[in-house]
């Protein structure tokens, strides 16, 4: 609003999903009198982003095929799903950074099998969403926090088995 321009409504409001802010404007009717008023507010709303990474991971108990694509899992990594699942080799098939904003969900291609839909939900909290082979096989909302791993899991054949493991980032993930 320009200088000397006066606002349609005696009420601005300014709304980003669930948070709402009112500022009240002055009445220039109010009393019979002519006010001038000068008002400069700024409103800025944060979008909270979280930073990702998305591993996908394939656990087997065979040895490592000769696929130069296949990259042994971090020593964390490992030690966290040998804790849980019962194999006794795991292999980094795909690792994708990214960043997911309050605006919506984000969906990343993992394989062309696997996708990993992830939103948040805010306050560190997110709903994660598993496709395989084009089907939700995993919905799940939980906290994320630093240092922690989270992982979704499902079957494969042959007795072998794939896993999405989510981490944050502390850097911003580089979108494409």
């Amino acid at each position: 609003m320009s200088k000397g321009q006066r606002p349609t409504e005696s009420r601005v409001m300014a709304e980003t999903r669930r948070h709402r802010r009112a500022a009240t404007v002055a009445n220039p009717r109010g009393h019979g009198k002519r006010r001038a008023v000068e008002f400069v507010a700024y409103l800025q709303f944060e979008l909270k982003r979280i930073n990702l990474q998305a591993r996908l991971v394939w656990g087997t108990n065979n040895d490592k095929p000769d696929d130069p694509k296949l990259k042994d899992v971090d020593p964390q990594v490992k030690e966290k799903l040998r804790g849980v699942f019962k194999w006794k080799n795991y292999f980094e098939v795909n690792r994708q950074d990214f960043t997911v904003t309050a605006t919506g969900p984000k969906k990343v291609k993992m394989s062309d099998l696997c996708e990993v839909q992830v939103q948040n939900l805010g306050n560190s909290s997110v709903e994660l969403k598993l496709y395989g082979q084009g089907k939700m096989v995993v919905r799940k909302t939980q906290k994320i926090k630093a240092g922690e791993l989270l992982v979704l899991a499902g079957d494969d054949k042959n007795d072998t088995a794939w896993f999405v493991v989510l981490s944050l980032l502390e850097k911003p993930a580089h979108s494409p």
